[in-house]
């Protein structure tokens, strides 16, 4: 377990695609390597025989002290679940350097990532379906004759097929001590109007 290397960066983003089987899109991925977001001693990997086998970073999200985990892979995941532990254990003590207002964790709806984040005391918050389009094979013809037609209950499964392989289901992820503060914070805004506004309690 190491931090990257920066001319092993320019890998990552496809390493990543491949070991996700495409839930990590190659152009997103790039671009938040190439960001201001991201900072190399936060990027982790594994090694394996001198093969780069598996990765995690933590980037800063947009609001100061902030932080995210992404982008935990490994190859061939079902049998280096330990390997995938270690990647997270690092994230972890890095974030912990940090001391972080807040965190949170992203990741593809695949087995192990999830496994792993729960048993480190990850609770799920939010799931979502990202939907990514490949641009780069479209061929450049702007006089083409673009067919709309109205969904009916003939044409519906069809297109509810097209769009089930082009969606990426996604987890975030919170700290169980986070979920403690955010619902005690929750509860006394809750307190503090009721007693601004002199309603009694439920």
């Amino acid at each position: 377990m190491r931090n990257a290397e920066p001319e092993e960066l320019g890998t990552l983003p496809k390493n990543l695609q491949e070991w996700t089987s495409g839930f990590i899109e190659l152009p997103g991925t790039k671009n938040v390597l190439s960001s201001s977001a991201f900072d190399p001693t936060g990027c982790f990997v594994a090694e394996d025989k001198g093969s780069i086998v598996g990765c995690v970073a933590v980037t800063n999200l947009p609001r100061k002290n902030w932080l995210v985990i992404r982008y935990l892979a490994a190859k061939r995941a079902q049998s280096r679940v330990y390997a995938v532990e270690k990647l997270l254990s690092r994230a972890l003590q890095y974030v912990e350097t940090k001391k972080p207002e807040f965190l949170r964790a992203t990741t593809p709806s695949i087995q192990p990532y999830v496994d792993v984040y729960k048993s480190f005391a990850f609770k799920p918050i939010r799931r979502d379906f990202r939907i990514t389009w490949d641009l780069t094979k479209t061929p450049e013809s702007p006089t083409k004759q673009v067919e709309v037609r109205e969904v009916t209950a003939k044409t519906a499964p069809e297109i509810a097929k097209v769009l089930v392989e082009s969606i990426r289901p996604y987890w975030d992820w919170r700290t169980e001590e986070q979920e403690a503060k955010t619902l005690s914070a929750r509860n006394s805004r809750k307190e503090s109007k009721r007693a601004n506004d002199g309603s009694p309690d439920p």
